[in-house]
């Protein structure tokens, strides 16, 4: 059982990503160019604290699983601390929020003991359909992007 856990999404809100955003729609390419962000260190500062300060954390994305690896990889570089990585499972083709929200409302059913959830993303439709359904602290991170 977990008792406090932070759900974090990836692109923009532990990855600079907005640097390949003119790839949206061409999917594959999008993803392979993931290799390449820059991390947003204020964001993995946070989620480092939160580590050590005993929350579990979950990588939760709406990447393709097959980029399952170049995902821990990059996570590796650049000392993100996770816990676990969920991922959109292959031939899943629901919209990010709905995919989110059915994960978390799955894992907080089947893990926590307590009701400590922190959901950090930068999509406004995540953060109103987690915060619309589930008691949570859901903080819209990166709106916009960052320099660099």
């Amino acid at each position: 059982m977990v008792d406090k856990i932070v759900f974090t999404d990836i692109d923009h809100t532990i990855s600079n990503a907005w640097w390949r955003d003119h790839l949206l729609g061409e999917w594959d390419e999008y993803h392979r160019l993931g290799a390449e962000d820059k991390p947003i260190n204020e964001t993995i500062a946070m989620i480092e604290s939160l580590y050590k300060d005993d929350w579990y954390i979950v990588g939760l994305t709406a990447r393709p699983d097959k980029w399952r690896q170049q995902t821990m990889s990059w996570c590796l570089k650049h000392s993100v601390m996770i816990d676990e990585l969920i991922m959109r499972p292959e031939k899943n083709f629901q919209g990010a929020a709905e995919f989110k929200l059915e994960v978390i409302k799955q894992f907080c059913h089947d893990h926590l003991t307590d009701e400590l959830i922190l959901i950090l993303d930068d999509r406004d439709d995540v953060i109103a359909a987690v915060k619309a359904t589930i008691k949570c602290i859901a903080l819209q991170v990166n709106k916009g992007g960052v320099g660099g």
